[in-house]
């Protein structure tokens, strides 16, 4: 992936970085403000196509893609949901300078502009864990027997019931 064009990824203090707050997002997040309006109305189609709307304008605004996904993860469809958090991922990860050095250096949730990239992180994270389960939870379906697969779905499940995906 290229760099994005206007989210950078800024060294603060010694191993401590941030995202860049572009100007751009300004007006971006006065239009998520009004998608989030929307869903509160209880409208989630015209939410969707708000967020995509945003995304298409600015397809590296962070917060909007977190909140597509999060949409899509609510309304099962855990492989989109996955997908857009994914593109997230990928554009935090293409912002990261040569000099980054990943085990070293942070990018650490008090500063708030890091929190879309991070949170994207999560959800990815969190989405990979749901579609595990899914497949183990097939894998016993075709074949009851799997050895040792029992246990660890029934873990999985207690996990899965304990996420809560953050905003």
């Amino acid at each position: 992936m290229e760099k994005p064009k206007y989210l950078r990824l800024e060294e603060q203090n010694l191993h401590d970085w941030a995202f860049n707050r572009p100007a751009e997002w300004e007006f971006l997040d006065r239009k998520l403000e009004r998608v989030e309006s929307i869903e509160r109305e209880g409208d989630r189609e015209r939410t969707i196509q708000g967020c995509i709307e945003i995304i298409n304008s600015c397809s590296e605004y962070l917060p909007a893609l977190n909140k597509l996904g999060l949409l899509y993860k609510q309304d099962g469809r855990l492989d989109a949901a996955s997908d857009i958090f994914g593109s997230a991922v990928a554009i935090g990860l293409a912002c990261l300078p040569k000099k980054f050095e990943i085990g070293t250096d942070l990018i650490p949730w008090h500063w708030a502009d890091n929190r879309a990239f991070l949170l994207a992180c999560e959800h990815l994270g969190l989405c990979h864990l749901e579609s595990a389960l899914e497949q183990f939870e097939y894998s016993l379906k075709i074949n009851p027997d799997c050895h040792g697969i029992n246990e660890l779905v029934l873990k999985l499940r207690e996990v899965c019931r304990s996420i809560t995906y953050r905003e």
